[in-house]
């Protein structure tokens, strides 16, 4: 089995500071770092653990050779990386002392993907079995795969990240979704909650079959329209949290491909995020799926 993954590379600026500055206020950061993110790529990286991944991203021409060297992918990950000549994505991400994170995003060439772009993806489409996607490309782009991948019956999952206003219009021609608590408000109209089950899966419709809800340290709970599965969170220490939401959606689309298994699909997703937090980075903090077997 393979998937298919297209979506956003960015370049990471990353600052860790003690503290949030507050508005109008100019601080230290006590370490630097740039790095490989995005979530398309991140999410690939991830998935590549468990099964062959394609990923497809849009990037400045002069960047492509530099950026796949430094990417680095494993004997499971393909990258096709698409020349613009807009700016490679990238985000400059605050990371205080507790881990929490701030980022701002210029999109560049992720918002550059076109029609002979969906063309080519249109004739490679029949070798994949999953189609995992985000929202950090084109609106108009990401409404064409996804109706190419539904009509190719493809498994479809959608991070609804970061959240848009078109989100709602688009989260029911998906099998997946796999928002996080700020995300799943957005969506529905009210916070999470257990007590809240019954009326979450009233609200399932459209191609939907299945909702994972990320809930932080506390872990994660997929739901469909007649059950649910809650999985606790691996308890750590977390240094750094950029990314570790795309590898959860990784592991758990990847496995869950594989097996169909959701219970061990939330598992192994929260055990990968768990680790990948207590580490710096994001490529390199993503476990191997033997370091997860250790675990």
């Amino acid at each position: 089995m393979k998937i298919l993954v297209i979506g956003s590379l960015n370049v990471d600026y990353n600052y860790y500071v003690n503290e949030f500055p507050k508005p109008g206020e100019t601080i230290d950061a006590d370490l630097f770092s740039s790095r490989i993110g995005g979530k398309g790529i991140n999410q690939a990286y991830a998935a590549s653990q468990i099964m062959e991944t394609t990923f497809i991203g849009k990037v400045n021409s002069a960047d492509v050779d530099s950026l796949k060297q430094e990417i680095n992918p494993n004997k499971n990950l393909r990258l096709e990386l698409v020349k613009s000549n807009s700016n490679t994505g990238n985000a400059t991400i605050l990371i205080n002392a507790q881990g929490e994170n701030n980022i701002i995003i210029s999109h560049g060439a992720n918002y550059e993907f076109n029609k002979n772009d969906y063309e080519s993806i249109k004739n490679v489409i029949d070798d994949y079995d999953g189609i995992l996607l985000q929202e950090e490309i084109n609106e108009d782009f990401l409404f064409s795969l996804i109706s190419l991948a539904k009509s190719k019956h493809k498994l479809i999952c959608l991070n609804p990240a970061p959240f848009h206003k078109y989100t709602s219009e688009i989260v029911n021609n998906v099998d997946i979704i796999t928002p996080n608590e700020t995300e799943f408000e957005s969506l529905f109209g009210f916070k999470f909650s257990f007590n809240e089950i019954e009326d979450i899966q009233a609200s399932i419709r459209g191609e939907i079959n299945l909702i994972v809800v990320t809930l932080g340290e506390k872990g994660a709970v997929a739901i469909s329209k007649n059950d649910y599965t809650f999985v606790e969170a691996y308890k750590v220490k977390a240094i750094d949290t950029v990314g570790a939401g795309d590898t959860f959606n990784g592991f758990f689309f990847a496995n869950y491909l594989l097996t169909r298994n959701i219970k061990d699909s939330l598992k192994l997703a929260n055990k990968a995020s768990s680790i990948a937090v207590s580490r710096k980075g994001t490529l390199k903090a993503v476990p191997t799926l033997e370091e997860c077997a250790k675990y």
